[in-house]
């Protein structure tokens, strides 16, 4: 079914995007991705538990697809309020 989705659902766009975009950040992390890991461990542990469980979901769930885009956007949205909360450290 998983196969069949990446076809007709927007939500596939999305998957490969975060897809191309998790490694190069975990691969070639900059300096505010790692400075954020050191500021924040316990939210890193819980983006990892995210990536984990939509790796689950993509595997055991008919329409994995979508549950793992919309998972995702979630763990983006997450790291956003991180850096917004830093630069108002910053600016404050």
């Amino acid at each position: 079914m998983n196969l069949r989705l990446i076809n007709y659902t927007p939500w596939s766009k999305v998957l490969l995007g975060i897809l191309i975009l998790v490694p190069l950040l975990y691969y070639k992390p900059s300096q505010k991705i790692i400075e954020l890991i050191r500021n924040y461990p316990d939210f890193l542990r819980g983006f990892l538990g995210l990536v984990f469980t939509a790796l689950i979901a993509l595997i055991l769930n008919d329409s994995g697809i979508v549950t793992v885009a919309t998972m995702l956007l979630f763990g983006g949205v997450l790291l956003l309020l991180i850096s917004f909360e830093e630069l108002n450290k910053r600016s404050a």
